[in-house]
């Protein structure tokens, strides 16, 4: 008997192309889309839904902008850049850092920021991930690293719009990619966090000093030459809960590989054994031989996930099988609950042969497939043959597992009973196969007793012992 599994895994790739819906996002307007109305020129922040500038002029672009003079706020071409926004039809821009000149000298620590409050307040303890993309504008000659994400409890108005002030606070998130150089695409830049506050503000911006601002050339000789200024673009925030992928179904004997993901701290725990911690690793290769229960103790939360062992459906088709001419013989693979395919694509748990050639069947019990064959060949039968082991093995390593004749020629019907020492009956078939699999009996051995009719019309009894080893 031969036995494979069927690949049950639902691919993580397209579940996790489905994260954003598990976890909607805490942020309105994230892509600048929803609007007052249109912009009529770059620095027309002001007129987006959910959001407020904390300086004077961070900027909105927008597909809706038109003007017969300029092409201030204009998506993909405008006055920074040529670009087209991520998703939908809009994005924001802001300055991260001025650059002195000799006609420009009063410019150090010059911000803009662009703010929004949640649409609820953070949860102390909770684990968040804040996400947002940005591009460099093809008409700046400088870059930096320096972009974050502050999330505060309150809207940070303590200071004039006007003066475009560095605000002094630490941001939770911070672009970790190095120097963005990217004008062609937008760059993710992504972190996660445990709130320690109620948070109800999210300001996006640069909230290091000048001297911890590095400044890096990556467009020599483009004109804007004293600034640093990013496009903003898909801003999200989702509450960052853990979550397990893998293959939950396997059969006896398998191995399957299990990741726990948005977790930082993770100990794997099998539920029935809570005192061992099985690894700290993210990823983790499980052979369970009956259905489990894993836990992950992570820093904030605990996951968990079963993984279920189905057993392969035992078959045994026998031996070569020599049939009279005109006699028939039925062949029985039953297993509670599976589906069958036999070698002409009939899907009964019985087959019938009559005829000499090779048969074959797949029985699939929960996708764990058990595939068996035997030959049958057509004999002109001159004598009765009925051949009986003394000794055999029902350990289900699929070798000489089941009581059944060497050789059986010329019998039409047969009964068999089979007892322990006792006397104790523990086995009663008519099948001419007999197929006794005593899983469950212990090694010694037993007595049977055989009626059988052959093909001559004749009845006869005989009886003998078997032994049983494991």
């Amino acid at each position: 008997m031969v036995m494979k599994k069927v690949f049950f895994t639902i691919f993580s790739f397209f579940l996790l192309l489905n994260i954003s819906a598990q976890f909607p996002s805490l942020v309105n307007n994230g892509s600048f889309e929803d609007k007052i109305s249109c912009p009529t020129s770059a620095n027309n922040f002001y007129l987006v839904k959910d959001w407020k500038r904390l300086s004077s002029s961070p900027d909105y672009f927008h597909k809706c902008f038109q003007s017969p003079i300029h092409n201030q706020a204009g998506i993909p071409l405008n006055n920074f850049g040529y670009q087209y926004p991520r998703t939908d039809s809009a994005y924001a821009g802001l300055i991260v850092k001025m650059i002195p000149t000799p006609t420009q000298t009063n410019v150090e620590n010059y911000r803009e920021y662009i703010q929004t409050k949640l649409p609820a307040p953070l949860v102390v303890g909770t684990e968040y991930q804040l996400t947002f993309y940005v591009s460099v504008p093809d008409f700046y000659e400088y870059s930096t690293d320096k972009i974050s994400g502050l999330f505060s409890t309150d809207s940070i108005m303590g200071y004039s719009l006007s003066a475009n002030a560095l605000i002094r606070r630490a941001p939770q998130v911070t672009n970790t990619n190095g120097v963005i150089t990217d004008t062609l695409n937008w760059t993710k830049v992504s972190g996660a966090f445990v709130a320690d506050s109620s948070y109800e503000y999210l300001t996006i911006g640069n909230f290091a000093t000048d001297s911890l601002t590095p400044t890096q050339t990556i467009t020599p000789g483009a004109p804007g030459n004293t600034a640093i200024y990013f496009y903003i673009e898909d801003v999200d925030l989702i509450e960052f809960s853990p979550f397990i992928l893998g293959d939950t179904i396997i059969c006896a004997g398998d191995s399957t590989t299990l990741t726990v993901y948005n977790e930082s701290m993770p100990a794997w725990i099998d539920a029935s054994n809570s005192t061992i911690v099985l690894s700290n690793d993210s990823v983790i290769m499980v052979s369970p031989t009956v259905t489990t229960k894993y836990l992950v103790y992570g820093a904030v939360d605990t996951t968990e996930i079963t993984v279920y062992v189905n057993n392969y459906p035992q078959i045994n088709l026998g031996n070569e099988i020599e049939l009279c001419q005109g006699d028939s013989v039925v062949l029985n693979v039953s297993n509670s609950g599976a589906a069958y395919l036999w070698q002409d694509n009939s899907m009964d748990s019985i087959f019938t042969v009559n005829t000499g050639g090779l048969f074959s069947v797949e029985v699939n019990s929960n996708g764990c497939i058990s595939l068996d064959s035997v030959a049958v060949t057509i004999v002109d039968c001159d004598t009765v043959v009925l051949e009986l082991p003394n000794v055999f093995t029902p350990n289900n390593d699929g070798l000489n597992d089941q009581f059944l004749p060497i050789k059986s020629l010329g019998i039409v019907q047969m009964h068999t009973v089979i007892y322990n020492r006792w006397g104790t009956l523990l086995y009663e078939t008519d099948d001419l196969a007999i197929n006794w699999s005593p899983i469950d009996s212990s090694d010694g051995t037993y007595f049977w007793m055989i009626n059988y009719t052959d093909i001559y019309g004749e009845n006869k009894d005989i009886q003998g012992i078997v032994t049983l080893l494991k």
